[in-house]
């Protein structure tokens, strides 16, 4: 039972190439005899002739068949054929064969085959006799000697078809192993991925071709598991400080007051609502986070101005960049494009409030308008800490934070990213970002103006 790749591979090319050497072997063998069955018969034709030539060259030097003999025999001897001469009235003048010089007979319908050939002789116009040639191979077929020179190029044909075949397949072995070879690695590694050990790589030295970019392709997608497999592990912990806080100081607050230890005031409950607020964030957060990733976010898009939309969001923040001490601006201008209006507020408070979270006081955020003749663009940047390059790659997965303390400050519910990555592909537009430590960072969305 065929079972692995490599011998499929092996017997279909072994198949093939026997079938092709097969092939090319009959058909040589069959245009080989042709051939040889044509010089065959050229050579017969160009006996004929000369002895033909010579019959009526002996007539006209003896003046009589009766003279012509011996020479004649001889020379049916080397030529290997029987002749047989009739005087113009149909009797027997001269028979000569080839056989005789061996003490054979001549059989008594020598020349009545359809393999004899006859011509009339003809000395200066004269009719002089009619001459019966039939040659000893009996007719075009061939002769022994003829049979064992096209057994010899048979036998040599064969014998180089057998050892093509077998270098055919040691070659063909060699080339589907090193076929398979890097698909029974990364089959080995895709086991092993299965059983959990995503750390699991190919090697990086594949060759350039369809297998080289299967195997990057698989580095890839093992990386990308690998990273995502780590974020899932880390989302228990990471849902479990979000909500550990806020519930813990719930429960301390309320058994406080049940013990009579704080006043139930209006302070307290404050307090209180400040912690159900982010929880009711929290559950929002993730509420449109699994509703953007599910594809059920219904956008009513519309022609918009885009520097009124970004202003409008400002506004809203206002009074959170004036507490920080953080500088707002808007510049440039962008042609309408068609986006909900309601989704791209959202983009941009997710975006203005991370990158407040991350400005110190004095610094500043600049949101940039432009568009050219497909794209409405938009940048937002800030003069704040910045994210390290090893982050970049990741700041849109959920729960991700840059800031690996998870300050309660700054670190946020860590799924405001993922959100706007998922809202601008509902644009089908695009997000890409740019950072330095320390000088700030730099988000860049592109919007289709025909979408």
């Amino acid at each position: 039972m065929l079972k692995t790749l490599s011998i499929k591979l092996s017997v279909i090319l072994v198949v093939f190439t026997a079938a092709t050497i097969l092939l090319v072997s009959v058909l040589v063998n069959l245009a080989l005899h042709r051939e040889f069955s044509l010089y065959l018969r050229t050579v017969e034709q160009a006996r004929n002739d000369r002895i033909f030539r010579t019959l009526t060259q002996a007539y006209k030097e003896s003046g009589s068949w009766s003279r012509v003999g011996l020479p004649l025999n001889y020379f049916c001897n080397i030529m290997d054929a029987c002749v047989k001469v009739t005087e113009p009235s149909g009797d027997t003048a001269l028979e000569f064969c080839g056989t005789k010089a061996r003490g054979g007979e001549v059989p008594k319908d020598h020349f009545m085959g359809p393999t004899t050939v006859s011509l009339d002789l003809r000395v200066e116009g004269h009719l002089v006799g009619k001459a019966f040639i039939h040659p000893m191979s009996h007719g075009g077929q061939l002769s022994r000697r003829d049979r064992s020179f096209l057994r010899t190029i048979n036998t040599s044909i064969l014998t180089a078809g057998v050892l093509a075949g077998l270098l055919l397949f040691v070659l063909c072995f060699f080339l589907s192993r090193r076929l398979t070879d890097p698909l029974s690695r990364m089959t080995q590694a895709a086991i092993r991925m299965g059983d959990g050990d995503l750390k699991q790589r190919v090697e990086r030295n594949l060759p350039d071709d369809e297998m080289g970019q299967l195997g990057y392709a698989f580095n890839q997608m093992a990386e990308r598991l690998e990273n995502h497999e780590l974020l899932r592990k880390t989302l228990t912990a990471d849902v479990a400080h979000e909500l550990r806080t806020p519930l813990t100081t719930l429960q301390s607050h309320i058994e406080a007051m049940q013990d009579g230890v704080i006043p139930a005031d209006s302070q307290t409950l404050s307090s209180l609502h400040e912690e159900v607020m982010r929880l009711v964030k929290l559950v929002h957060d993730l509420q449109d986070l699994s509703r953007a990733e599910s594809g059920k976010v219904v956008l009513d898009k519309s022609p918009a101005d885009l520097s009124l939309v970004v202003r409008s969001s400002l506004g809203k923040l206002s009074p959170l960049l004036a507490e920080k001490g953080i500088e707002a601006s808007v510049s440039g201008e962008a042609q309408p494009i068609p986006v909900d209006s309601g989704a791209l507020s959202q983009i941009l408070l997710n975006l203005i409030h991370n990158a407040m979270k991350y400005t110190p006081r004095g610094g500043r955020i600049s949101v940039h308008l432009s568009s050219d003749s497909d794209l409405g663009i938009l940048e937002v940047a800030d003069t704040g800490n910045g994210i390290a390059e090893e982050d970049l790659p990741y700041i849109f997965e959920r729960f991700y934070r840059a800031d690996k303390s998870r300050s309660r400050l700054t670190g946020g519910t860590g799924i405001g990213l993922a959100i706007v990555k998922e809202l601008v592909t509902a644009h089908s537009g695009t997000i890409s970002v740019e950072s330095k430590l320390g000088e700030g960072t730099r988000f860049i969305l592109r919007f289709p103006r025909n979408s």
